[in-house]
């Protein structure tokens, strides 16, 4: 699994990278960033949601509940968990 952060559209978002994009996962699991999230200890929750959730076609608009792509990020980081 590939965890990235990013700002797209003006808005600090991160989420799970798949083949099709990235699924946002901020509104999903609560989490203002990926830093937050990990403390919470949700990485079993993100492991979940890649799995449960197909993101739609690439060119997707963050931060939709659903995904969205790269796009042109300003900012971005990205780190695989296995």
């Amino acid at each position: 699994m590939k965890l990235a952060s990013y700002i797209a559209n003006g808005k600090a978002c991160f989420g799970v990278v798949t083949g099709e994009g990235v699924l946002t996962l901020n509104q999903r699991l609560g989490a203002a960033s990926l830093r937050d999230a990990l403390a919470a200890g949700a990485l079993a929750d993100m492991r979940k949601a890649a799995e449960a959730a197909k993101p739609p076609r690439l060119g997707a608009r963050c931060p939709s509940s659903r995904a969205c792509s790269f796009g042109s990020p300003t900012r971005s980081s990205a780190m695989r968990v296995k």
